[in-house]
């Protein structure tokens, strides 16, 4: 008889020497139409069998337990050419299934690695985490159909044929950044991530952290007539969306940084957020088409976006195409920018410069957070896209007024609170008994930024604390009154507030005057003209 020595933890069945080998047979049948495993059956902690696997192999035996425990090894006797063919077919299956190359993958099922090829193909929908250094030409597929999550977690990859990391049209994929990736091929005609000629498939990168200034980053590179992300020569490039980490991608001769390859178009790109960098390469846009390639909806909601060409937008179609439907609703973008951009209520857009804010990681736009990920890469300037008119812009350490003339934004600091308060110079009563008051365009200096414009009754106003405000006869000595109310029906008396508004708003209250009568309310006022004066006093506080 011979010994073979397992991992603890590894069944192992036995048959008695002279015994019928259909057992074992069966079980290795079984074996492989379950596609089990190694570990899913294991001895009890007392080193029995369990279950049937005991009942049907009564003559196994084991080597003392202390040599168990010293050895880490359990050893087994083999009495069997058919059980040793078993062993041999599970340790050849456990192989094959956690065998990937460079590159490992946290989940046991649902891929696939071709050794001769040096192709890792993701083929069943799901979530899975990759890792790895791929030093001999790995690569990385997800096939067609496919569905789910894949992290990217410090993976390096350096294709020399094909692309590095390969989307098939129609998977719906979501990317997520952990670490430093890289994803890069050499091969022409194809991109370092490439998804081309998507119709009813997408793709999306974000960071695991959530945000492109933490953790996630992927660096992705082109090859001759390849996209840095996108398609692949004559490779259009659809449906994709950005949502953060910090991703630098550069095309290849004729290859946009993000977007089509060689004759490559494309549609629907999204940047929400992260900390973007897209080079185009010769004749090659930053994000759009590449070289004969147009572009056609591109929409940047936020982040912190640098897009450069040789001679070609930074955002736009490539060599010979053109560019439409390009929408800036956030985000700070540095680079040109075709297709006469607009924003979100189809207004034309143009660029404001907002220089000197090292260290600044907000920014909003009229009350709208412009969702940018930090500074630019050595340039303190954040690139804000805004309608013609004025604007307040705020950072997390200054306001600034900005207001558009001459074809340009002129920016500067805001320095003093500023408002309109609108009212009545004078009414007449018997004929219009009411007043409004209004405040409108508050805009406070930082330090101010949560307090209020606030209208009070003030105290030098002659009006008593049943709000009877005094009136006087013109030329004459006699006196009357008129009784004052707010919205609510209480009385106005000194002091009231009738108005408190906070920044970036616009409030209003109608004031009432009662008919005149005399104080005492007695008799008939005598005939003339009265006035009296109802004055207000504003404060910040």
């Amino acid at each position: 008889m011979s010994a073979a020595i397992l991992p603890a933890g590894s069944p192992v069945y036995a048959a008695e020497a002279g015994q019928d080998t259909d057992t074992n047979e069966d079980v290795l049948q079984e074996q492989q139409e379950s596609d089990q495993s190694l570990t899913t059956e294991q001895p009890s902690e007392k080193g029995g069998d369990t279950g049937t696997q005991a009942e049907e192999n009564p003559e196994r035996t084991q080597q003392d337990g202390a040599d168990e425990e010293q050895n880490g090894a359990a050893v087994y006797e083999v009495t069997d050419e058919a059980e040793r063919t078993l062993l041999e077919w599970q340790q050849n299956r456990m192989t094959q299934r956690s065998s990937s190359g460079d590159l490992n993958v946290d989940q046991q099922d649902g891929w696939t690695y071709d050794g001769n090829r040096k192709i890792l193909t993701f083929t069943d929908s799901g979530e899975y985490t990759v890792t790895g250094n791929a030093t001999n030409s790995d690569r990385i597929v997800v096939a067609q159909g496919f569905e789910g999550i894949i992290t990217l977690k410090d993976l390096s990859i350096d294709a020399k044929s094909g692309a590095a990391f390969k989307v098939e049209a129609s998977a719906r994929l979501t990317v997520k950044l952990s670490g430093v990736n890289t994803l890069k091929t050499s091969n022409s005609s194809n991109a370092g991530l490439q998804f081309d000629n998507a119709d009813v498939g997408y793709l999306i990168v974000t960071s695991a952290a959530g945000d492109g200034m933490t953790d996630g980053s992927l660096t992705a590179a082109g090859g001759i007539n390849g996209a840095g992300i996108g398609g692949g020569a004559n490779g259009d490039f659809n449906n994709f969306t950005i949502n953060g980490g910090a991703i630098t991608a550069t095309g290849g001769i004729n290859g946009a940084g993000i977007g089509g390859g060689s004759n490559g178009s494309v549609s629907n790109i999204v940047i929400n957020g992260g900390m973007v960098t897209a080079r185009g390469g010769t004749n090659g846009a930053g994000i759009g088409g590449g070289s004969n390639g147009k572009a056609d909806i591109i929409t940047i909601n936020g982040g912190t976006v640098e897009a450069s060409a040789n001679n070609r937008s930074g955002i736009g179609g490539g060599s010979n195409g053109t560019a439409k439907n390009v929408t800036i609703t956030g985000g700070s973008i540095k680079g040109t920018v075709g297709g006469s951009p607009k924003d979100g209520n189809g207004n034309y857009v143009y660029r404001a410069v907002l220089e000197t804010q090292p260290g600044i990681t907000s920014v909003s736009v009229d009350g709208t957070d412009y969702k940018v990920a930090g500074n630019h890469e050595n340039d303190d300037a954040y690139y804000l896209y805004m309608s013609a008119g004025g604007h307040v812009i705020t950072t997390s350490a200054n306001r600034y007024l900005c207001e558009y003339a001459n074809r340009q934004f002129d920016i500067t600091e805001l320095t003093e609170n500023t408002y309109t308060l609108t009212i009545p110079a004078s009414l007449e009563l018997n004929t219009k008994n009411q007043a409004e008051v209004a405040v409108s365009d508050v805009c406070m200096k930082f330090s101010d930024i949560k307090k209020q414009v606030k209208v009070k009754v003030s105290d030098a106003t002659d009006i008593n604390k049943d709000g009877a405000l005094s009136l006087s006869q013109s030329g004459g000595s006699a006196k009357a009154l008129t009784v004052v109310t707010n919205d609510s029906s209480g009385p106005v008396t000194a002091g009231s507030e009738i108005l408190s508004v906070p920044d970036s708003s616009g409030d209003s209250q109608m004031i009432y005057f009662g008919d005149p009568a005399l104080p005492d309310g007695s008799g008939t006022i005598p005939a003339g003209n009265y006035s009296g004066t109802l004055t207000f006093a504003v404060s910040v506080e």
